[in-house]
Order: structure tokens, then C-alpha cells, then sequence
């Protein structure tokens, strides 16, 4: 007789999660809903070193290494949807005046599952830093490319 299968309920169908047609949860990178009351609102970046930290060249390739770009503070504009996540990651502007980029653009996306705000559960975003704004552009995309952890400034 084959030995029964565990079920491990972590793994099972909630009201506040995503599941797939056999009931199981589909892990999700998304904003929790707390962040909306960001919009408009200073958040800090806080860089994060490793390899994938990625700057335009002036040949229009990209040199790469991973060594991050310093903290900054940026302005929340609005938080983005992807796809059925109405709250994967979001745009603003830098508005740090010590920081290389200021009144750059600044779009994120969440970096791992589950679900995160700015206040105690902060998530690790990747990020792409651009002198214009292209909502709808095509790649490649000239601009630096990186990841670090963003939440409330404290500003």
C-alpha cells in the first residue's frame, strides 16, 4: 500500500491569496495595500551590493558590476499593476539632492514572494533608474539597473 501524501496547508487556498484551478497557492510578489498612502511621499532606497548592478556606456552597452549606486530618497507616484498583481512595485522621482540622479525616474518591482509594505516588512526591489519617463517602452532601455530594499524615509 503506497504511503499517504502529507498535505502541508501552507500551501492551501485562502480569500487573501491566489490559487491556481487545483486550489493550491500561487505565490505572489506584491505590495500589501498600506503602500497606496505612500503615493506622494518621500521613501528611501537603500542600495544593495551584488552582481547584476548595471550602468549605460557610451558605446550603448552596459558595463556591469556589483558595486550599487549610494542610498537615496525618492518621491512615490504611483504604485503599478502587472498582469492579475494590482500592486507589484510603482514609479516616482528621485529627490535627493546629494544623490547622482536626482530628478531621475525611478520604476521598481517587487524581488521575491509574498507580500510587503514600507513600514515593517520592507521589500527587496529591483530597480531601474532613467532620465525619461517610458511607461511602455520597448527594451533594451538605457538606464542603471540594480536592486535594494525600499521603505519610509523617517524624513
Amino acid at each position: 500500500m503506497p504511503p499517504k501524501t502529507q498535505v502541508n496547508n501552507d500551501f492551501k487556498c485562502n480569500n487573501a491569496s491566489r490559487c491556481d484551478l487545483s486550489g493550491v497557492r500561487v505565490e505572489t510578489y506584491s505590495l500589501d495595500e498600506s503602500c497606496t498612502k505612500y503615493i506622494g511621499e518621500l521613501l528611501l532606497v537603500e542600495t544593495q551590493y551584488g552582481w547584476g548592478w548595471s550602468f549605460p556606456s557610451d558605446d550603448d552597452h552596459f558595463a556591469e558590476n556589483g558595486q550599487p549606486i549610494d542610498n537615496f530618497l525618492f518621491r512615490l507616484a504611483e504604485v503599478t499593476a502587472v498582469e492579475t498583481n494590482p500592486r507589484h512595485g510603482g514609479r516616482g522621482v528621485i529627490e535627493d539632492r546629494t544623490s547622482k540622479y536626482n530628478g531621475y525616474y525611478l520604476e521598481f518591482t517587487t524581488r521575491h514572494s509574498g507580500r510587503f509594505d514600507f513600514d515593517s516588512n520592507p521589500p527587496i526591489c529591483n530597480l531601474f533608474i532613467s532620465l525619461e519617463r517610458k511607461v511602455d517602452a520597448i527594451y533594451p532601455r538605457r538606464g542603471v539597473a540594480g536592486w535594494g530594499v525600499i521603505g519610509k524615509s523617517g524624513r
